[in-house]
């Protein structure tokens, strides 16, 4: 095709400005190329800044709070701690317990609690971990002694089990020695009620190193129990009779003797009048969310008995 001269100027013409317009829009791409760079360094500097305030903020906070816990009034502290208490009900959630967290920050929140509350502590072997569960009566206040005993031997479960017989059925001797020595007259007869087991039928059954010890703190020889639905017993003896046919213990009469069981029995039996009547009806009754948090922990303690290395109840 063949332009005039005047056209073929007119085509250069717009061919060099197009050419000008695609340099001038790699410079403008290599312009926002760098200005991009200049707000990721300045996005880093103001998130630097907001890290510095909020360094600052956790630093003045802290300062904030342990002049508080020094200088605030034991019962202010309290009635801060109980409003926590009673919209954060957290029964097993520990991790989150905001008691749980109060009780390890220093030693005037622990003597607050111990004022508060009655707690059970729950230490694991494994990981040492230590859980604290808080609890109060429907009133707002502490249990007595003689009412906290009590908690031990409400039944659970389909086989209406005790706090007692779970830890004489798994061994835990060091825990009981723990329970004896705080509740002196603890009842260690405690029975089930769909059948009638006590402790020491647990502690038979599986040989543990509890039999002495439930025999010298006193224990019932005339219990009539139901070992499932074929087997039933008038006494510990007969039992023991039928225990030594049916799993074969005790074939070494050196190391189990009746005349001898029967002899430390009738020793130790004077002993059964001193221990407590069993009287939870007052809390099944009137103290539901305690008996509700008691479930719980034997829920709790039913799962991991195993690596359970002690339970404390204040």
């Amino acid at each position: 095709m063949n332009y005039s001269d005047e056209e073929k100027k007119i085509i250069i013409h717009h061919t060099n400005r197009v050419t000008n317009q695609i340099e001038k829009e790699k410079e403008i791409d290599d312009d926002i190329k760098d200005y991009e760079k200049r707000i990721k360094i300045l996005k880093r500097k103001k998130a630097a800044c907001k890290g510095q305030q909020t360094k600052s903020k956790k630093l003045i906070n802290s300062i904030v709070c342990k002049k508080f816990i020094q200088e605030c009034p034991d019962d202010i502290i309290g009635m801060i701690i109980i409003k926590l208490y009673n919209t954060n009900y957290l029964l097993f959630d520990d991790t989150k317990s905001i008691i749980n967290k109060l009780y390890k920050v220093s030693k005037k929140f622990r003597i607050i609690i111990n004022e508060l509350f009655n707690f059970i502590k729950i230490t694991q072997y494994k990981t040492q971990q230590i859980l604290l569960i808080p609890f109060q009566s429907n009133l707002g206040k502490k249990f007595n002694f003689k009412i906290l005993e009590q908690l031990l031997y409400i039944p659970f479960t389909k086989n209406t089990r005790s706090l007692i017989h779970l830890f004489v059925r798994n061994n835990k001797l060091s825990i009981m020695k723990y329970l004896v020595s705080e509740f002196p007259n603890l009842n260690i007869n405690v029975p089930t009620i769909v059948d009638g087991w006590l402790p020491i039928h647990n502690a038979l059954w599986f040989n543990n190193n509890l039999i002495d010890f439930l025999i010298n703190l006193g224990i019932k020889d005339d219990w009539n129990f139901q070992n499932g639905q074929l087997s039933k017993f008038d006494d510990i003896y007969h039992y023991i009779g039928w225990l030594k046919i049916y799993k074969k213990y005790y074939s070494d009469e050196s190391s189990f003797n009746l005349e001898n069981f029967k002899q430390n029995v009738k020793d130790n039996k004077h002993k059964i009048d001193l221990q407590t009547t069993i009287d939870y009806a007052y809390l099944i009754n009137c103290e539901e969310n305690i008996v509700n948090l008691i479930s719980q922990i034997y829920e709790y303690l039913n799962d991991n008995i195993k690596n359970i290395y002690s339970f404390e109840i204040y």
